[in-house]
């Protein structure tokens, strides 16, 4: 009875560590779960600039491309007049490039810096995954050497105590869960 109140306090023990760790794991994957939302609402608003912006753009183009299909069908009577709209749609294009230019730098920013935050999920990720690792070599380890112990004892006992103890003890082992 002795032999199983330790055996039933180790494994209180180590259903203890065994919880304790999984909340901790828990705490960590919740943890990964908020920065995993927070990177899609980013990647989410970054989009929908993006889309916004690309529709402004293609706006642009039309808008010109209209203007170029009016300029051309009165191009032999306005020379002077597309010498101005040249001037006119040159200084939109250095507009428009300084803004592209502008939008591909933030989205780089951007990019950049979820690129560092994905690295930083995946340490963390590949950090808790080798310590839980770690402890569930180290639990399983000791549980195998309880059960050697255990096994020891038992052996010990029935090679003092004869058939009669054997036949106790294989029962007692049944129980608990051993054989």
């Amino acid at each position: 009875k002795a032999k199983n109140e330790e055996i039933k306090k180790k494994d209180v023990v180590i259903n203890n560590l065994n919880k304790a760790k999984n909340e901790e794991i828990k705490k960590k994957e919740s943890i990964i779960n908020e920065w995993n939302k927070e990177i899609e609402r980013i990647n989410k608003e970054k989009n929908s600039e993006i889309k916004k912006r690309d529709s402004t753009i293609e706006k642009i183009n039309e808008e010109r491309n209209i203007e170029i299909k009016k300029r051309d069908n009165i191009i032999d009577d306005l020379n002077k007049e597309i010498r101005r709209v040249n001037e006119e749609r040159n200084s939109e294009i250095k507009k428009r490039d300084s803004t592209i230019e502008k939008i591909n730098e933030e989205r780089n920013i951007e990019i950049k810096k979820r690129d560092n935050v994905i690295d930083d999920l995946n340490k963390e990720i590949k950090r808790v995954n080798e310590e839980r690792n770690s402890d569930i070599k180290r639990l399983t380890e000791e549980k195998n050497n309880i059960i050697k112990n255990l096994n020891n004892q038992l052996q010990e006992i029935t090679q003092s105590k004869g058939y009669k103890v054997l036949t106790k003890i294989h029962k007692i082992r049944k129980k608990i869960g051993l054989i």
